[in-house]
């Protein structure tokens, strides 16, 4: 659930600082995370959202980088086990909801347009977060096995609640 928490954090920030630019939101988040100690960063990177420090610091417009060395983002893309397993346990017609975070907003929109149109009978609803590098999409899992195949797919987490 940390993606939803982090996105739903990013939504704020970007209500009460609309003219920052998403390296600065990222910026902001990561540079006032507290860190997990050296065991759990393999799971964890950079640590617990401050959503207040991380506003402070985007107000500020200079955010300081102290990310641990180790903490980058990798450079596969990661996939949710939970989400993977969901879809491999279920036919193609059953809904799912996943968050999305695509490598821009331009491969999310070729993505999406691309999934409706290959799918036009499948159910499908999505939400845009995040100047729309961030979707949640609610449809078919044949439709989320496609996206997930799309290599712009950065992050791809499971959603159990029905309302972000």
């Amino acid at each position: 659930m940390a993606c939803a928490h982090a996105a739903g954090i990013a939504a704020l920030l970007l209500s009460a600082a609309p003219d920052a630019g998403i390296e600065a939101l990222r910026d902001a988040l990561v540079a006032t995370a507290t860190p997990f100690p050296e065991r759990l960063r393999h799971r964890c990177r950079y640590g617990q959202i401050d959503a207040m420090a991380a506003l402070a610091e985007l107000r500020r417009g200079k955010p300081v980088d102290n990310r641990p060395a180790a903490a980058a983002l990798p450079c596969e893309p990661y996939h949710d086990p939970r989400l993977r397993r969901q879809l491999a346990d279920r036919h193609d017609d059953i809904l799912l909801k996943a968050v999305l975070v695509f490598s821009d907003k331009d491969a999310a929109e070729q993505a999406l347009h691309g999934v409706c149109e290959d799918f036009p009978t499948h159910p499908f609803t999505e939400k845009s977060l995040l100047q729309g590098q961030i979707r949640i999409v609610r449809s078919s899992c044949a439709v989320l096995r496609c996206l997930l195949a799309n290599p712009r797919v950065r992050i791809a987490n499971a959603v159990d609640i029905d309302r972000l």
